[in-house]
This record gives structure tokens, sequence and C-alpha cells, in this order.
């Protein structure tokens, strides 16, 4: 698994761009998303029909980092397992400490009745909100960690809300608004990180949400504020 990310690191930083990376003189920075798919060999998570959690999340993480990776070339997307891949506790948060991405997004699925997608958000927190961060990352323990992008996680993952929200994805799905809390898989990530979960009546629904996902997080990627 080290290994994994070590090339992971390498490829998105220098391989995609070796060809004309010293023939400009003028480089846009390489923006790195982490997607983490719930879910892994050892926990298929909760039951959709007649798949599991960990599939559907899987195959989410993969079309958005296509279609990211085909629109945005300074984007690269990294997922936070392959199929087969088992995930130890708190290992995607010391992945993204390290690589420290733009942001990280945590994807999860449940079965619903309600035939439109039903989106849930969190960002994470301990009902500390108004505490005021000391940039000094060795005066935080790993369940302090998020404080330190506590603002930029509000304003990413309300950035993405408002896109799904949007009248031309009323009929795709039904989103709520943002929610903090201490939600386990952000646990121990210093990036902005949110976690979107989402109802599904069958197990191909997730494709109502599809567009609606990636206008989200094209959404935050456009917005300048967010990026200065």
């Amino acid at each position: 698994m080290r290994y994994r990310y070590l090339l992971i690191i390498f490829s998105c930083l220098v391989a995609p761009s070796y060809g004309n990376w010293f023939s400009s003189q003028k480089k846009a920075a390489r923006t790195i998303i982490m997607l983490n798919p719930h879910g892994d060999a050892a926990h298929a998570g909760r039951s959709i029909e007649d798949s599991f959690e960990r599939g559907i999340t899987l195959q989410i993480a993969e079309y958005l980092k296509l279609r990211l990776e085909e629109h945005y070339p300074h984007v690269t997307v990294l997922l936070t397992r392959m199929p087969g891949e088992i995930i130890e506790p708190l290992h995607n948060a010391q992945c993204a400490n390290r690589i420290s991405p733009f942001m990280y997004i945590s994807i999860h699925c449940y079965e619903e009745k309600n035939p439109l997608p039903h989106v849930y958000l969190y960002t994470f927190s301990y009902g500390n909100s108004f505490f005021n961060p000391s940039k000094e990352l060795s005066l935080y323990r790993y369940d302090q960690a998020h404080l330190l992008s506590k603002q930029k996680s509000a304003e990413i993952s309300n950035i993405f809300a408002n896109a799904l929200k949007r009248e031309e994805y009323n009929r795709c799905c039904i989103v709520e608004d943002v929610i903090a809390l201490p939600f386990k898989p952000l646990l121990g990530i210093t990036c902005p990180a949110f976690a979107v979960e989402i109802g599904l009546a069958q197990k191909k629904d997730w494709h109502m949400i599809a567009a609606p996902f990636l206008e989200g997080i094209q959404t935050v990627l456009n917005t300048s504020i967010v990026i200065n």
C-alpha cells in the first residue's frame, strides 16, 4: 500500500505533464483531489438490492476521476483504494495528510425507498465550530486535525451543496444542508474535507446523481475564492 501511494504521488506530480514540463515557462500547479469510496475488501458496507455499498461507491469514484481528469488537465484524482484492498484505520487520513490534496471527499451510499436519491453532506466537528485554530500542527492530536481546515471545509461543502440544489437538478436528487458532526471517516484529516452520503432506491440510481456530483466538484474548482 505504501509503495502504491508513492507511485501515485510521483505520477500525479511528474508523469502526466513530463513531456511539456520544461517547455512552458508558466505552468499551473497540479490540483490533487482525493476521493474515498467507502468500504474495502473486508467491509462490504450496507446492502443495496443485490449489491453492496463498497462496489457502488467505487463506481461513483471511478466515474468522477475519469470525467474530472478529462476536463481539467491540471487536476489529478486519487482514489483511496483499489478493488480487493483492505484499508487500516486512519490509513486514509495519514495518506491525505502526507499528500495534502486540494480537498478530500468521502463517498457513502445506503438503500432507501425514495425514488430520488437523497443526499446528505457532512463536515467533521465535535461542536467546537467557534474554536480558532493555531497554525502549529504539532499542537494538535489526531482528533483535532480537522480544526486546521474547518473554515475551508465549510466553504467548499456549502459550495458543493448549493451546486446540487440548482433547479436543473431538482429531478435528480434531494439535497440537505451541510451538517457538522463527528463523522468517523473524516477523522484525523487536516486538509479541507467533507463526506457525501447518498440514499438510493436501486443500485443503478447512482447514475442520477453522477452529473450533479460532478457539477458540484467543478463548481468548487472554479470558485476562485476557495482556490486562492
